[in-house]
């Protein structure tokens, strides 16, 4: 049996994860810090982590916002990421292109709404911000 990879190994195996063209990130809506307009995305990526990944024994409500999702945070692998990006794709209703599933936009869970919180203004979409 193969050892797991790295996440950056990750981005570099998976060259689209959609077909779809994505926007770019906004790097501006980044910067590693809490977004005070995504409470409602940060508590469904949260529930999100613990459902889609099996998370047994931790309650989103015991998630820290500005956590780290890889390494020393919550510990998630290569394998996460990609099934992290599925059920974001899914619940959301974006596509995320592999140029996107770096360490900035899933660094956190704060950053990771963010990103998500600004895909979804980039489409009008009317949950944006919330």
């Amino acid at each position: 049996m193969r050892a797991p990879i790295t996440f950056e190994e990750f981005v570099l195996y998976f060259p689209t994860l959609s077909s779809v063209p994505g926007t770019q990130i906004n790097e501006n809506r980044l910067g590693g810090q809490a977004m005070p307009e995504t409470p409602a995305i940060r508590s469904r990526i949260k529930h999100l982590l613990v459902d889609a990944l099996h998370l047994q024994g931790l309650s989103p409500a015991n998630i820290v916002d500005d956590a780290p999702l890889f390494g020393a945070g919550l510990g998630l692998d290569s394998v996460d990421a990609l099934e992290l990006v599925v059920a974001i794709e899914k619940e959301f209703g974006i596509r995320i292109q592999n140029h996107e599933v770096g360490e900035e936009a899933f660094a956190s869970v704060s950053a990771l709404a963010a990103f998500v919180d600004g895909r979804l203004a980039a489409a009008g979409n009317p949950n944006a911000g919330t």
